[in-house]
């Protein structure tokens, strides 16, 4: 049967097998030499995080260069406001 034909929806296998007693323990997918990969991978991120970050113009400097920006933008456009 396909999914959409199905009578009873997954959960009320689960249910009923849970009740009878089948091994419910899940397993973790991720192994301990597993997650110290995870955790050498998240301390690249992090760090790469920190280096992206340090390299952003201050929200008082770029909202400056934004402004700056738009002056000049309005200053090439005779007859134009701002």
């Amino acid at each position: 049967l396909a999914a959409a034909d199905e009578i009873f929806p997954a959960a009320s296998y689960q249910y009923i097998l849970y009740g009878m007693g089948y091994p419910t323990a899940l397993q973790s997918p991720i192994v301990p030499t597993g997650q110290e990969e995870v955790r050498r991978q998240m301390a690249i991120m992090q760090q790469r995080a920190r280096t992206l970050a340090s390299g952003l113009p201050s929200n008082r400097a770029l909202l400056r260069a934004m402004h700056a920006d738009h002056a000049a933008r309005g200053a090439a456009r005779p007859g134009k406001t701002g």
